[in-house]
């Protein structure tokens, strides 16, 4: 559909409760059931963009958009159309009613930057003492940038938590991450060259009584 630009003749004003737009020409719509969009605003925000990989819940690393919530404060939520170097990216729900510092819009995946999450079995140990087992876990993520351009990557993972007080949960190595003790998150932001390849280690104990199993 054609799109009206209003924007350089409507009037933004906001009250209490919202925000509104006051338009200083008139506009005849047809009332043909068709969609009609009005462009009655234009803002430029500045944009950080960086990727996000966790894989422990896919290997995929995801191009990110990072805007700051005051920029966009006075803009409302909806369905957004998303374009990416002038190509359509397909549609996201922009919500500006955060109480984050950022919003974040994902692009997608970009297939260039591959990451990999295995459990290394040289270095995983299992003890028996007094009627418990005590596991040793050391994890490997490995990240390929594939890329001709160097990538900021914000990499997550996780030390499992317990709610059981027979079972104990020990960070044993974190390789540098920043630790979240309450979530058990580890996070990395990872600076990364033209088809440079990282690798990040941790290791976590866990203890727990012989006969029950773990689902980690």
């Amino acid at each position: 559909p054609q799109a009206y630009n209003w924007y350089n003749n409507a009037t933004a004003s906001s009250n209490r409760l919202n925000y509104e737009y006051v338009l200083a020409l008139p506009q005849t719509i047809n009332s043909d059931g068709e969609e009609f969009p009005i462009e009655i605003s234009k803002k430029d925000l500045n944009v950080k963009y960086a990727y996000s990989c966790i894989p422990k819940i896919t290997c995929s690393v995801f191009l990110i958009a990072c805007v700051n919530t005051n920029e966009a404060m006075n803009l409302p939520s909806g369905t957004s159309n998303l374009f990416l170097d002038n190509n359509y990216m397909g549609e996201t729900y922009f919500d500006t009613q955060v109480s984050e510092d950022s919003i974040n819009i994902s692009f997608g995946t970009d297939s260039r930057i591959v990451s990999e999450r295995k459990i290394l079995k040289e270095y995983t140990a299992k003890k028996f003492m007094s009627g418990s087992i005590t596991k040793t876990y050391d994890v490997e993520i490995t990240i390929h940038n594939n890329k001709s351009e160097s990538a900021n990557i914000n990499l997550e993972d996780q030390i499992p938590l317990s709610s059981n007080s027979q079972i104990v949960i020990e960070s044993i190595n974190i390789d540098n991450a920043i630790s979240n003790i309450e979530t058990g998150k580890l996070t990395w932001n990872i600076s990364m060259q033209p088809n440079e390849v990282v690798k990040k280690h941790f290791t976590f104990s866990i203890k727990y009584p012989k006969g029950k199993r773990l689902n980690l």
